[in-house]
């Protein structure tokens, strides 16, 4: 699909990282935007960094409510009279080991990056078919193939995503005009670690290599403008993958000593919801990197987290 004037598209958790990468880029490359979050002044931001307001509708709302998927599309119809594009991106994180996550934590989760791709493949395949033609985007994760100890929300409902996927385009398979696409990223740099939920009472360091979200949000687009089923950003994952195939017992002996090794600092934190029941707006000024000689992963070292209150 060519990316024009004439292109219109919805990305949820368009407020930061990824999602604000991407909705911006749609944005320059001339395409229509609604953009849907949860924090009403991240929203306003987005809408001074675009300053193209006849382009671009913003929607505060919660993708893991049924409701809110339908007033989307609405909004890009009734705004701009079609939907082309639907870009699933909104997500929340919680580290700490399974038994430490609190049970409504991680249906919390569950709910917003599961659900809220489900709630709206629902209402962008119902509205595609209107059109007879239209390209969902799932931004999912390379831990929706490989796992990780201490992210057990995060990581289950990425291996869902990429199920859910399967199935869809297994269904529509002799449907012409629509495209189910995956977009697989490894650790991004993005404010999620500061934003997340933390059960582990200690200090969340990014793992590395890190890839900027804009490199993320080329290859969302790149899957607009050639779908494909599938496709992986950076290189790390692809070696990872590798060796799971090769020996996934092995990996798996690893990355339980590795992983945590290159998460967790040893310094104490509070035990912090983060965003998962509301937005909070934290920085990562002040987060510095090096290099472990485990696996060659950099991490951040301690750093001063400069929060604001909540949006």
């Amino acid at each position: 699909m060519e990316i024009n004037s004439q292109t219109v598209a919805v990305v949820t958790g368009a407020t930061s990282g990824i999602g604000r990468e991407t909705a911006l880029a749609l944005l320059d490359a001339g395409a229509s935007v609604v953009a849907a979050a949860r924090g009403v002044e991240g929203l306003s931001d987005l809408e001074q960094l675009a300053g193209t307001p006849d382009r671009l509708v913003t929607v505060p709302c919660d993708v893991s409510d049924p409701a809110t998927a339908p007033r989307l599309v609405d909004a890009a119809v009734d705004r701009f009279g079609r939907m082309d594009v639907w870009v699933n991106n909104a997500a929340v994180m919680s580290f700490g080991s399974f038994e430490q996550t609190p049970a409504e934590s991680f249906r919390r989760v569950i709910d917003v990056n599961l659900f809220g791709f489900v709630n709206g493949a629902r209402a962008a395949l119902a509205q595609f078919r209107k059109q007879g033609s239209g390209i969902l985007v799932n931004v999912s994760s390379i831990l929706g193939k490989l796992t990780g100890p201490d992210m057990a929300p995060y990581v289950t409902s990425k291996f869902a995503i990429q199920g859910f996927s399967e199935v869809l385009r297994t269904e529509l398979r002799r449907t012409k005009g629509i495209e189910v696409c995956n977009v697989l990223p490894g650790g991004v740099n993005t404010a999620l670690y500061r934003q997340c939920a933390n059960y582990s009472g200690r200090f969340v360091r990014p793992l590395y290599p890190l890839q900027s979200p804009d490199a993320v949000a080329k290859v969302v687009l790149k899957s607009i403008r050639n779908p494909r089923r599938e496709r992986r950003v950076g290189k790390a994952g692809r070696l990872q993958l590798l060796s799971h195939h090769v020996s996934p017992g092995i990996y798996e002996r690893v990355m339980a000593v590795a992983f945590p090794r290159a998460l967790f600092s040893r310094a104490r934190v509070p035990v912090d919801p983060g965003n998962l029941f509301a937005p909070v707006r934290r920085s990562t000024e002040g987060v510095k990197t090096r290099r472990l000689a485990i696996f060659g992963f950099r991490v951040a070292k301690e750093g001063e987290m400069h929060v604001t209150q909540p949006n």
